[in-house]
């Protein structure tokens, strides 16, 4: 289910850095009223327990000039590395919607590689930067051997309107 995130005053001084990082990007989203974007990167290290860590942040390459809006996301992230933390870790997929200043998550857990269709309530736009977040258990402190995630692919269907 995705779930709206209500973000800190830091986390939204961060939320305008990535924003000023994505106008950086080239102009020229493919022509067509529906379209995707694929990333893939390293996941998340949890060298603390009890906190949500955040893998690298994944967005398109292009910036996408047309009104949009996220119809569909596709991930795979590899399990293999969780190891004996598979049964307290969680998992969940953060979206930043850098145009609308909005954060949403979506557990994914026990789904290492799905598609969830988006709500059209939710109006993420294409401009968006997806990230893993991990979590090791309720545990607060140092952990000896972390669990970790060694990669992950996005592809994020949407679509434009003229």
């Amino acid at each position: 289910m995705l779930t709206k995130l209500i973000l800190s005053a830091e986390e939204q001084n961060a939320l305008q850095r990535l924003g000023g990082m994505v106008s950086t990007r080239t102009i020229g989203a493919p022509e067509g009223r529906l379209a995707n974007w694929t990333a893939s990167g390293p996941g998340p290290v949890a060298l603390i327990g009890g906190e949500w860590v955040n893998g690298v942040a994944l967005c398109p390459k292009f910036l996408i000039t047309h009104p949009s809006r996220v119809v569909s996301l596709t991930w795979n992230w590899d399990t293999g590395r969780l190891g004996e933390w598979s049964d307290f870790a969680l998992l969940r997929l953060m979206i930043l919607d850098v145009e609308t200043k909005s954060c949403w998550t979506l557990d994914v857990t026990s789904l290492p590689s799905s598609t969830f269709i988006v709500p059209e309530s939710a109006q993420i736009s294409a401009n968006c930067a997806v990230a893993l977040q991990l979590k090791a258990g309720e545990r607060v402190g140092k952990l000896y051997s972390p669990p970790f995630v060694r990669s992950i692919e996005v592809a994020v269907r949407y679509r434009t309107r003229p």
